[in-house]
């Protein structure tokens, strides 16, 4: 059985909303907390980039999909030009995911030294993880 061919970019719009929603909720946390260190500023930062262009994918793979549809008792269009316009909708969301592992990164430093020690380095290491995988799928 084929897989459909859109059902990558129904799977990304969802997790771009998701993440979108946890930076929103994040830096909105971050902004109204009490103490405001500079580390903070740099973190509701990281969190609002990432809120920022995870919508901008969001709303691009909502067109895509309604496009995909077609109007009502219209040929829906070809697949190929819109997954071509998926490609760069995917860069959005990887900017995206980027600030947020980086505002996760900056969130530990907040509180202390060694929760910012711990935050990095497991930050640090899920990206290179993150990287590994999609090396590793793009070989394929």
């Amino acid at each position: 059985m084929q897989p459909d061919q859109l059902e990558y970019a129904r799977q990304l719009l969802f997790f771009s909303s998701i993440l979108a929603g946890f930076a929103v909720a994040t830096a909105a946390q971050i902004i109204s907390a009490a103490s405001k260190p500079k580390v903070a500023t740099y973190a509701a930062g990281a969190y609002i980039v990432s809120a920022a262009f995870s919508l901008l994918a969001t709303f691009g793979y909502v067109f895509v999909l309604i496009t995909a549809a077609g109007a009502p008792g219209l040929q829906p269009p070809p697949v190929g030009p819109l997954i071509a316009v998926s490609v760069p909708l995917g860069f959005l969301l990887t900017v995206g995911l980027v600030s947020f592992l980086v505002g996760i990164a900056l969130t530990g430093w907040i509180h202390s030294r060694s929760l910012g020690i711990l935050s990095t380095v497991t930050t640090a290491l899920c990206f290179l993880g993150m990287l590994a995988f999609a090396l590793h799928l793009a070989s394929l």
